[in-house]
């Protein structure tokens, strides 16, 4: 985790929120532009209390 904090230049929780919640990355997404496992994503997540989206499409693109 510090080397992606330090290469990105902010804490791993913000650039989930961003990455994942702000821009409704999937995880496999967040996690090959960290350069780290779907799984490890999964888990920082978890750590960090960000609740996971169930499946389905991205918000953005689900239809109303």
């Amino acid at each position: 985790m510090q080397r992606i904090e330090a290469r990105e230049g902010r804490p791993i929780e913000e650039l989930l929120t961003d990455l994942y919640v702000s821009q409704g990355m999937l995880l496999a997404e967040v996690g090959t532009r960290l350069g780290v496992t779907e799984s490890a994503v999964s888990k920082w997540l978890q750590w960090f209390g960000i609740e996971a989206r169930r499946g389905g499409p991205r918000r953005e693109a689900a239809v109303a």
